[in-house]
């Protein structure tokens, strides 16, 4: 939908604008595949100075994908990729166009750090977060952060769920777990293809 770079810039911008809200920034540390970009993202991407202080790029070169890959597009590499490099306690695979509130980080941190009562122990579960949709027009108009964070704060509880395949990871705003989990499921599987089928896979095998 629309232009990519603008909702994905859009989207880290928001998630480390949010991150100085909480004070959250050393918790956190944004990784960003870049995969078979002619141009790095990191010269394309205009970030502000909170969401650039969070951000690690991993270049996969197009030299290097037309080498080794049936497949130049090959989103699930890609998430390996990532997966692999990440050296948190927690790590969150999510949509590279997803908004994070302030409100979200707030919850998600406390409930890492144990300052939430669950019925849960977080370093044993899958925690597959919802998401709600935005209206195509906002995201064509290119809205600046401060309309967008407007628009959630006032509009926020209207927003439709993502409720498609709804038990099978389907739609999901975010899939976070404990490191040992994802090293231990193998991350997920790169003969996959087809829009969702990566997610709905992978939580067959960990449902």
């Amino acid at each position: 939908l629309g232009d990519f770079k603008y909702r994905i810039q859009t989207a880290i911008n928001y998630a480390g604008l949010n991150c100085a809200r909480t004070g959250i920034k050393n918790d956190v540390e944004i990784i960003i595949v870049d995969w078979n970009s002619d141009t790095p993202l990191s010269q394309e991407l205009k970030l502000i100075p909170d969401a650039y202080d969070i951000c690690r790029y991993i270049v996969v070169p197009p030299e290097l994908i037309h080498r080794h890959c049936k497949r130049i597009f090959n989103p699930e590499m890609a998430t390996n990729v990532g997966l692999r490099r990440a050296d948190s306690e927690y790590v969150m695979v999510s949509p590279a166009d997803e908004l994070f509130t302030e409100s979200t980080l707030i919850n998600l941190i406390a409930i890492l750090k144990g300052q939430r009562k669950t019925i849960f122990d977080p370093t044993k579960t899958v925690m597959c977060l919802d998401r709600k949709m935005l209206p195509w027009q906002l995201v064509e108009k290119k809205l600046t952060l401060a309309e967008w964070d407007r628009y959630i704060q006032l509009c926020g509880r209207h927003f439709v769920h993502d409720r498609y395949f709804l038990g099978l990871n389907g739609g999901y705003g975010g899939l976070l777990l404990h490191h040992e989990l994802w090293w231990e499921s193998q991350g997920v599987l790169e003969k996959n293809t087809g829009w969702g089928g990566t997610d709905t896979d992978w939580g067959l095998r960990l449902g």
